[in-house]
């Protein structure tokens, strides 16, 4: 789907009974983005375990397959909160976000940092406490970049 065809999704967003609400309330986003802040610290900090753990760098008891095998679930459900809390952050000035290039900058660094996490993630809970090759050392630490990246996009959305 091109950017030209997300436009009318962005504008049902904005549009809708949340998009209303949340732009009218002077309440709902400072309360949002606490909720979405707290889930981003829990996301990054799951990343930041497993990826310094598979790199060596972190905790050298559990391995980075329990580290990958605990950690996980706390992965996908702070990243559902951060998405459910992103879209009705967006939602009250979505037309402004879709035209914003840092936001697509975020969004397409969120896209990749999920991606990579999934296959790095995948291939430490396949090692079954084997030491991690180094392919995937730097696949962790290139994850970290895009996580560091998808994190400073965010704040300077917020800015400009």
């Amino acid at each position: 789907m091109t950017s030209i065809g997300l436009l009318p999704l962005v504008k049902l967003l904005a549009d809708s009974p949340v998009g209303v609400y949340v732009r009218r309330s002077i309440r709902a986003v400072p309360v949002v983005a606490d909720f979405h802040l707290l889930a981003w610290v829990v996301l990054i900090g799951v990343v930041l375990a497993t990826n310094l753990t598979a790199c060596r760098a972190f905790l050298k008891r559990p391995t980075p397959t329990e580290v990958a095998r605990a950690l996980w679930p706390y992965f996908w459900v702070s990243l559902a909160v951060a998405v459910v809390t992103g879209l009705t952050i967006m939602s009250s000035n979505a037309i402004s976000y879709y035209y914003n290039p840092i936001f697509r900058t975020k969004m397409s660094l969120l896209l990749l940092a999920i991606i990579l996490s999934s296959a790095v993630h995948r291939r430490l809970r396949s090692l079954a406490g084997a030491a991690v090759p180094r392919p995937w050392r730097i696949a962790a630490g290139i994850n970290l970049g895009l996580w560091f990246g998808t994190l400073v996009a965010g704040r300077l959305v917020g800015l400009f």
